[in-house]
């Protein structure tokens, strides 16, 4: 017996998407009135952010300035003299109660504010003058700030240069700790029994204006000594009476 055949199901043929209407466009006048509110959209934007920058410009000025006078008033309070005044047994603790700073971070802000000029560390701001500081204090030979700024900073693996005001500060330390890791010294040295390579560079660097005219080149004379004190090594001078006045004028000029 003959098997009968399955019947074909007609092919129901599938109907073709209904094309998207065409888009319209504005007319003329609609279309200028959106542009028009487009552009003053953008304007606005740009004003404001303008105006942002603006602001925070000046506020960092004003903070830049803020951490040059704290730096200088921390001089007159890291005296012994002053803490005992106060009613403190040290610096360490008038600093403490006072202000909630360590003795660690018055030093910084104290460096900051006697061996960047005003104007300066206005332009770089705190963090990026720190970070060239450190980098300052890495290398062996005796430059300033200002002699690291003059020229790309050749970096210790001579993988290449960095321009010491826009490279990212991350970038600075690293290199700073690459040549400290360099040049590291065998033993590590007695702590207030003799003066670092940062001391050393910052006495350098405030006793110049004097040291370096011709007319008080060996009649005032500056020494830094070791101290094992909490305040750190001690600078002793002899000024002649008559110059006096004129060498305390060039040691302050930096303000």
């Amino acid at each position: 017996m003959a098997t009968p055949r399955a019947k074909k199901q007609p092919v129901i043929p599938r109907s073709k998407p209904a094309a998207a209407p065409a888009k319209r466009k504005l007319p003329a006048a609609l279309e200028r009135r959106a542009r028009a509110l487009h552009d003053a959209a953008q304007a606005r934007l740009v004003e404001q952010g303008r105006e942002a920058i603006a602001l925070i410009r000046a506020r960092r000025e004003a903070i830049a300035d803020d951490y040059f006078d704290v730096g200088h008033a921390l001089i007159t309070l890291k005296n012994t003299a002053v803490a005992l005044a106060l009613g403190y047994d040290d610096v360490a603790t008038m600093l403490r109660a006072e202000l909630d700073l360590s003795v660690d971070t018055a030093h910084k802000l104290i460096e900051l504010a006697t061996r960047v000029d005003r104007s300066l560390l206005r332009e770089l701001q705190q963090e990026r003058a720190a970070a060239i500081l450190a980098l300052v204090d890495a290398t062996p030979a005796d430059d300033t700030v200002e002699d690291l700024l003059r020229a790309p900073f050749a970096l210790p693996d001579r993988s290449g240069v960095l321009d010491l005001r826009t490279a990212p500060i991350a970038a600075i330390k690293s290199a700073a700790r690459a040549i400290r890791q360099l040049h590291a010294p065998a033993a590590k040295r007695s702590e207030g029994f003799t003066t670092t390579p940062a001391e050393r560079k910052a006495f350098a660097a405030l006793v110049a204006p004097v040291t370096k005219r011709a007319s008080l080149r060996g009649v005032a004379t500056f020494k830094l000594v070791a101290s094992r004190g909490e305040h750190g090594p001690l600078v002793e001078s002899r000024i002649p009476l008559r110059d006096f006045e004129r060498v305390t004028a060039l040691l302050h000029q930096r303000r």
